[in-house]
């Protein structure tokens, strides 16, 4: 293929004698030459990506930009018509050139309401039903905050109908009044009252790395609407593009997870307190402590999937439960002495599932619905009795597994048995320094060697 050319020719000689390069103007076909891609997609299977065979060229003018599809593969055609569509923009606008040379937007409608935007995602992106329900609510709490839309606590009952009538008022606002200006002016306001004392109005540091953390959390969930792979086949054309558009995300500084306890101490403890009294939060405790399985992987857990033979239970999607990732399937390498716990407890079970509760499953859930909540709830009020800080402490488990791996066999075995997608996650949230590695000053200064220092 050939090499994409600059967007610079040399002149002839110029009246002195000496070439002269000058910057070829946007009406000349070779300019566009340096600007044409070929795009590519990732596949279904998440295992690599796929160029389209045809080439495509972004254009900008005045303040909008769209891509288009050039509809060929040969470089000299499709430069041509990149021009092309450039001064028809400058002749002709926006829209005459969108009739002629993106007639596909024709049979696009504007989404003129979040709630009509988020129906049509929910249509045809293909998303998960409760990864897009968890993408909307992020979303629709960015604009019932930007549209001081209240919020009481009738919005969370729905027996009552509230959440249908705050729904209703966010889902009714047109999508061109989220604009990128009042996104980020919503950002920095959130930060300043997240991050400031109740008690004495004063800027509290840590309220405000915390806040910068949600707010990060709340972006990222809500921008992931508006990404070109959810889109791709979306039916709708963005007024203005996205709201997100040059809003970027706060810098925190680090969130690595800090050890809170220790994992021989509690696993011990737990032996002696809960595993008579309380069997299923010992089973949480050391699926948590020693497998690092999430809560919903622990929640659903069934029998089939450990294997006694060798020692190894296998993380699959099943009709009860959907793995994070596809990093997230595997067979997982446990302590043998984890599974003849396990098994001296399923002799007595009449459950399919190892971590018995009265609450059935629900997988038409759109939020993380949980049969072991209570378990959930016990555990963790354990867990902080020991010393356990984390918001989160059945998550803290997981954390805590994987500082241990960390510990004994380092990072790339700690991401391996987390099952990453990503090792940076691993490092920066994930794994806490359990080993005081420092310069032994006090040995070598206390303890002179009999090393002579030449003069």
């Amino acid at each position: 293929m050939e090499a994409q050319q600059k967007n610079t020719i040399q002149d002839s000689k110029n009246k002195s004698g000496t070439s002269q390069a000058y910057r070829l103007p946007k009406d000349h076909q070779d300019y566009w030459k340096g600007k044409l891609k070929k795009r590519s997609y990732k596949t279904r299977d998440g295992e690599g990506r796929r160029e389209v065979p045809e080439w495509q060229v972004q254009i900008q003018y005045r303040g909008k930009q769209r891509w288009f599809n050039l509809g060929t593969a040969n470089q000299e055609t499709a430069s041509v018509k990149a021009r092309d569509i450039y001064n028809s923009l400058k002749k002709d606008g926006w829209d005459k050139t969108l009739e002629e040379y993106k007639p596909e937007m024709l049979e696009k409608r504007t989404a003129t309401t979040v709630g009509e935007f988020i129906e049509e995602v929910r249509k045809i992106s293909g998303l998960k039903d409760r990864t897009l329900a968890g993408y909307a609510r992020k979303f629709r709490k960015i604009v019932a905050d930007i549209m001081k839309i209240p919020s009481d606590n009738s919005r969370f009952n729905h027996k009552t109908g509230g959440y249908q009538q705050w729904l209703s008022k966010v889902d009714s606002v047109k999508l061109s009044k989220i604009t990128p200006k009042k996104v980020q002016t919503w950002k920095i306001s959130y930060i300043k009252e997240k991050g400031t004392n109740p008690t004495t109005g004063e800027r509290d540091p840590m309220a405000e790395k915390k806040a910068k953390v949600s707010v990060n959390s709340i972006l990222r969930n809500a921008m992931a609407l508006f990404t070109e792979k959810t889109l791709r086949f979306v039916s709708v054309d963005l007024p203005d593009g996205s709201p997100f558009q040059g809003v970027e995300f706060e810098k925190p500084g680090k969130n690595r997870y800090t050890s809170q306890i220790d994992i021989e101490e509690t696993l011990v403890a737990g032996k002696n307190e809960l595993s008579k009294d309380h069997p299923e939060q010992y089973k949480v405790l050391i699926l948590g402590l020693t497998a690092g399985f999430r809560p919903g992987e622990t929640d659903k857990l069934k029998w089939e999937q450990l294997n006694f033979d060798r020692s190894t239970i296998t993380v699959e999607t099943t009709e009860h439960a959907e793995v994070k990732t596809s990093e997230s399937e595997a067979e997982v390498d446990v302590d043998p002495y984890l599974l003849d716990i396990l098994r001296s407890y399923k002799k007595e079970s009449t459950s399919e599932f190892v971590i018995n509760s009265n609450v059935e499953p629900r997988q038409s859930a759109t939020y993380h619905h949980y049969r072991c909540t209570v378990i959930f709830e016990k555990l963790g009020e354990w867990l902080e009795r020991r010393g356990m800080t984390d918001p989160k402490p059945i998550h803290g488990l997981r954390k805590e597994f994987g500082s241990e791996i960390n510990r004994q066999a380092g990072i790339y075995a700690a991401s391996e048995q987390l099952r990453h997608s990503d090792i940076r996650t691993t490092h920066d949230h994930y794994v806490g320094k359990k080993e005081r590695v420092v310069v032994p000053l006090g040995k070598w200064l206390k303890e002179p060697s009999l090393k002579v220092v030449p003069s």
